[in-house]
């Protein structure tokens, strides 16, 4: 059969790419037989509207996907112009994948009609991370349903051996046909002089290259502009390795993600909680070689992701993000040849910060805290500006009851009109308790990396993993929780 002779031909690993050319054209002439062998054309019908999908009969016209709609119509008037069923196309493309899950446990659907099946990586050097989109919902944008998404790559083929860190620059990539196709992914990290030791483990690679890089958030503002801020650790041979203060950076495009600014720094971040490693183990989970805040054992990387918020009306942007240039002092451990914060630590006073820019992400002024006096952590903020102008900012606090002992945590969330003068309201109803290893070893040491908040008319939403958990005998457990 088809899988013993794939096994006889192929001896080595490989990836096979199997794409469904005209996929939703041919199901509409697959269901509708009047519609076989004439030219079929699936999209949107309106004014902006564009070509999904293009029979081999249209094409003949010149149609093609990603085409606008009305230059689809002069070039094949005779047409059938059809708006789609969606329904009916998942259900033949999960066919499509059925049939393939017989050849290999390893699918990787990337849309209805395309999908990646592979027995082992193409690259193993390469690892793709922090994967995050971004839709153009504006009427008045001339780039009005793209969809674009940017990621991480980690590159580790550096060293004698190829498997140690080299860079991680942000990559982009852009749909402007609903996710049905996407743009070659290009590396929009830059360079700028606020970036050094780029070439510190490669020395073919530009000093200036801001290649150290994680956590990319990209924002759409009402005009089109795309705006993706970063974390960024091109600040010292420390940062580059394990800690140190850091930076906030932003790039953006104006031309629909064709060409991009180079990155503009929004403000320091200090990445000096105390780490895990051999000798200094963290309690509760906390992974090898990450920061935690004891007690408790999740993974604080998640502290220095920066979000974005734009007010629509305006234009005013706004980045949040947490660091712990409050907290401490820590002990200092050389073991690994670069200074490392460890326990102990005379408090874990980690807050969270905003920074605005009134000119489109050019410049940016001061960094400003939003959390309170005291000695609390606070941490993994997520934040958005509404159209009344207003900063709205989530995040974990450790300030309520005796959580900066016991490890619990509640969500506040923080507003300001200015970003110096601060209201702050708790909005879980009870402490989150301390997930550890003793409670819960299967979910100890990692509470997510994001949170989130919106504001949309008129309403803040907000969204958080957290260990409330349901009724599993009173054992904490994460889940997925929401507020408005």
């Amino acid at each position: 059969d088809a899988r013993s002779t794939m096994r006889s031909v192929r001896r080595e690993p490989s990836v096979l790419h199997l794409d469904l050319d005209a996929f939703f054209a041919s199901v509409e002439q697959r269901d509708k037989p009047s519609l076989r062998g004439k030219p079929v054309v699936v999209g949107g019908l309106g004014q902006r509207g564009v070509v999904a999908t293009a029979s081999y009969e249209a094409r003949v016209f010149g149609v093609r996907s990603a085409m606008p709609m009305h230059e689809a119509r002069r070039r094949c008037p005779h047409a059938a112009f059809l708006a789609g069923r969606f329904g009916a196309y998942r259900a033949a493309s999960r066919q499509v994948m059925d049939v393939l899950h017989r050849l290999s446990p390893l699918v990787e659907p990337l849309s209805a009609s395309a999908a990646v099946v592979h027995t082992t990586f193409d690259n193993p050097a390469l690892s793709d991370d922090k994967e995050w989109l971004a839709v153009d919902y504006f009427a008045g944008s001339p780039f009005k349903d793209n969809v674009y998404v940017t990621w991480t790559l980690f590159d580790f083929s550096c060293g004698p051996d190829q498997v140690e860190y080299c860079e991680s620059p942000i990559f982009f990539s852009r749909s402007t046909d609903g996710g049905v196709n996407w743009s070659e992914a290009i590396d929009i990290s830059g360079s700028s002089p606020v970036c050094n030791f780029g070439d510190l483990f490669d020395p073919t690679e530009d000093p200036h290259s801001c290649n150290f890089s994680q956590a990319s958030y990209p924002l759409v503002g009402p005009d089109g502009t795309i705006y993706v801020a970063f974390n960024n650790s091109n600040t010292s041979p420390e940062a580059a390795v394990i800690d140190g203060i850091a930076q906030q950076l932003v790039v953006k495009s104006t031309d629909g993600g064709l060409t991009w600014t180079a990155p503009v720094k929004i403000g320091d971040d200090f990445q000096t909680q105390p780490y895990s490693i051999p000798g200094h183990v963290l309690p509760n989970g906390c992974p090898d070689f990450r920061p935690c805040l004891p007690p408790n054992g999740y993974r604080a990387d998640g502290n220095h992701f920066p979000s974005l918020g734009i007010d629509n009306n305006t234009g005013k942007l706004a980045a949040f993000w947490s660091d712990f240039r409050n907290g401490g002092p820590c002990a200092i451990d050389t073991s690994l040849g670069v200074p490392v914060p460890v326990e102990p630590c005379a408090d874990h006073n980690n807050d969270v910060f905003v920074a605005i820019s009134n000119d489109g992400g050019a410049t940016w002024g001061p960094t400003r805290q939003v959390t309170g006096g005291g000695a609390a952590a606070q941490w993994q903020p997520w934040g958005d500006v509404g159209e009344n102008g207003k900063l709205y900012v989530a995040y974990y606090d450790r300030r309520y009851g005796d959580c900066e002992a016991s490890g619990c945590n509640d969500i506040t969330l923080a507003s300001s009109t200015n970003g110096t003068a601060w209201q702050r309201r708790r909005i879980t109803t009870s402490s989150m308790p301390n997930l550890t290893c003793e409670n819960n070893p299967a979910q100890c040491g990692f509470l997510g990396d994001y949170m989130g908040t919106i504001y949309w008319k008129g309403v803040v939403h907000m969204a958080w993993g957290d260990t409330r958990g349901r009724d599993v005998g009173g054992v904490p457990e994460e889940d997925v929780y929401y507020a408005r």
